[in-house]
């Protein structure tokens, strides 16, 4: 469980980097609904990373199901520009009207959202791995301990 509270701390701060730039340029731009999304998203980043932290009841199951709702549509949209540069030879086609650069800088910063969120998916499967097989073999276990607050509910979803 700690290796998870740390990841999603490290990748908390990691993703508050673009969200601040992101709420800075939305600032700047007096785009009201941006400021609010954006600063929506780092209240609930953090207050998810609190949570966890201070291990409250369910906040295990609802950072993991954030991260996953989060990662899918980053992975869908980054498989996608691997399968256009690969099939394209670069970052840009021949009868194609959009600019490299903006290709590039559009990845760039989805990948600082993409790569941690899959470090804290993969950290949170390992809890939730490790935490079923001492629930099978032995109930009484320090490492169930540690995992036990992803409740009952976890069981239910896997």
């Amino acid at each position: 469980m700690r290796l998870y509270q740390w990841v999603l701390t490290a990748a908390a701060l990691t993703m508050s980097l673009p969200l601040a730039f992101l709420l800075h340029s939305q600032i700047t731009r007096e785009q009201t609904t941006g400021i609010a999304v954006m600063a929506g998203s780092l209240l609930l980043l953090w207050s998810v990373t609190v949570a966890v932290w201070r291990r409250w009841r369910g906040a295990f199951t609802v950072s993991l199901a954030l991260a996953a709702l989060l990662w899918l549509p980053l992975w869908l949209i980054t498989s996608g520009r691997i399968a256009f540069m690969l099939r394209h030879g670069g970052m840009d086609c021949a009868s194609c009207q959009g600019s490299p650069m903006v290709f590039l800088f559009h990845m760039v910063m989805e990948q600082m959202f993409f790569v941690p969120l899959t470090f804290v998916l993969l950290a949170g499967a390992r809890c939730v791995w490790q935490w079923r097989q001492t629930s099978k073999t032995r109930p009484d276990t320090q490492t169930n301990q540690a995992c036990a607050h992803a409740s009952e509910k976890m069981r239910e979803i896997i």
